[in-house]
């Protein structure tokens, strides 16, 4: 399943490396805790190559609360920041550098000027409440956002999206003004969620190979990082193509069943990758986690320190 060489997407030579804010904050880390951690990051660990600082899920949202309840009511309550395109932009309750029409390009440059690379996570699709509102579609030629919509194709976990019909040229161009939103951003690294696994319609495929063409159409070098797991194997060689990173299994937490598990999911796995495409093990939980959920209590790592290096030892191996 390896390609030959050279590779579309090999100018990515190592799998990245950083920090996400999902498994200490879950859904409402603020602009201030982003570049705490970046700082510590660069101190700490910039001189292994860990340079990536990735803002997870729902920057859209104002307050997501202390234990992360992210979702809307059918009344598209609260309001998710957006602009007159129907795109997502970060709610500056939490990222005062975003007021006005900046977005996150201040959180980026700041990032830069540090030699660290920005990362942003992106939910698949079209946010509801600019289907219910009629956005415009920039580049649509007139298409709304209720146009481009799919509505029974939803994801099981958040209520803030449909998926896009991305056989028509007015689905694609959503895509790509989201996407063309981000790189002026200077966004480095894409999580991109609810595509490789879902419980409703299974491997979003078409919008998978949409969000790639809209990717290489900026010009810039994201890496696209494709979630959640446990991705289908038999679906590597399109993952291959496609993507940087996608993940084998589903979010991965501080127990030693899940790291156990992880072993015999990285075996299934093993050979299939290239330079500039890698199976994803998730994220490292070390140190303290889920201070604002997501998953339980407050806390330090539930692993010890031998099952933190057997940890390390795999994800390094893979």
């Amino acid at each position: 399943m390896t390609p030959s060489q050279p590779h579309h997407l090999s100018w990515q030579t190592a799998p990245p490396r950083g920090w996400n804010s999902f498994d200490a904050f879950g859904s409402s880390v603020t602009e201030e805790e982003v570049l705490a951690n970046a700082r510590s990051l660069r101190h700490r660990l910039g001189h292994l190559g860990f340079d990536t600082v990735t803002v997870d899920y729902c920057w859209s949202h104002p307050n997501p609360g202390a234990v992360a309840n992210p979702h809307q009511d059918e009344h598209h309550r609260p309001r998710l920041a957006m602009d007159e395109w129907g795109r997502l932009v970060p709610a500056t309750e939490r990222f005062p550098s975003a007021a006005g029409v900046s977005g996150f390009r201040a959180l980026g440059e700041r990032l830069r000027r540090a030699d660290q690379r920005f990362g942003l996570h992106m939910m698949r699709g079209v946010p509801r409440q600019a289907v219910a509102e009629r956005c415009p579609v920039l580049g649509g030629h007139g298409a709304t956002a209720a146009d481009i919509a799919v509505p029974t194709s939803r994801c099981s976990w958040l209520n803030h999206m449909y998926g896009v019909d991305v056989s028509t040229p007015a689905g694609r161009a959503y895509y790509d003004s989201v996407i063309a939103l981000y790189a002026q951003w200077g966004v480095d690294y894409l999580k991109v969620d609810d595509l490789t696994f879902r419980s409703t319609d299974g491997y979003a495929r078409a919008e998978i190979e949409a969000i790639r063409a809209s990717i290489d159409r900026t010009g810039r070098q994201i890496v696209l990082s494709l979630s959640p797991g446990p991705a289908p194997i038999e679906e590597a060689d399109h993952l291959l193509e496609h993507a940087n990173l996608w993940r084998i299994s589903a979010d991965f937490w501080d127990s030693w069943d899940t790291l156990r598990a992880m072993f015999e999911l990285c075996e299934r796995w093993q050979g299939v990758s290239h330079r500039g495409g890698w199976p994803d093990c998730d994220m490292l939980p070390i140190g303290p986690i889920s201070q604002r959920g997501p998953e339980g209590p407050p806390r330090r790592s539930r692993l010890d320190h031998n099952e933190l290096k057997s940890m390390i030892s795999l994800w390094s191996i893979v």
